[in-house]
């Protein structure tokens, strides 16, 4: 999607103040894309990221019910006040100057939309995407009754490093994925 590193300034300009909506739009045309090319059954898609993908899935979740089945968030950022001011002010500006652009791009803002199966993965130490995003996610989740789950990972940073947090958390993942395709292992 728009907005990707490493593809110079027209490809990362588009999403420039307002993070998590053009991303979401090109995710749906690579579908549709897949779609009449028989690669995807539309009525089965489930999205999974990390990081910034953790977030991307949860928005894709909640601003596009219509396509997405559900959605696999882990170690996300859920609102742009809250993360790395280097990395969150180069796309998103101070937030004094775009107080909009960072409600509209928080993750709270959209959970109304959820309509799916929602797991979210994070690990407590993270030092990266701190745990207060999921905390921060999961309050507005309850707040307007979306029904979630949650992987909580006590010994782990911005994603499972040890053998065994790694096969538990993709064993999960599967489990999740087939129950909502409704496939038998």
């Amino acid at each position: 999607n728009r907005g990707m590193a490493a593809r110079g300034t027209t490809f990362e300009t588009p999403i420039h103040h307002n993070l998590g909506r053009i991303e979401v739009q090109d995710q749906v045309d690579a579908i549709d894309v897949l779609a009449h090319e028989g690669i995807v059954d539309r009525a089965h898609v489930v999205i999974k990221g990390a990081s910034y993908g953790g977030y991307m899935s949860v928005m894709c979740l909640a601003q596009r019910p219509d396509v997405y089945k559900a959605a696999i968030g882990q170690s996300l950022v859920s609102h742009w006040d809250a993360y790395d001011s280097f990395y969150t002010e180069r796309y998103m500006g101070l937030p004094s100057q775009n107080i909009a652009g960072y409600e509209n791009s928080s993750l709270m803002h959209h959970v109304r939309g959820i309509r799916g199966p929602l797991l979210l993965i994070h690990g407590m130490l993270d030092d990266n995407a701190h745990f207060r995003h999921m905390t921060r996610l999961i309050n507005s989740l309850i707040k307007n009754a979306v029904p979630y789950r949650l992987l909580v990972y006590p010994d782990e940073r911005h994603g499972p490093r040890g053998l065994h947090e790694r096969a538990h958390m993709r064993e999960q993942m599967l489990e999740f994925v087939l129950e909502q395709l409704e496939v038998s292992p």
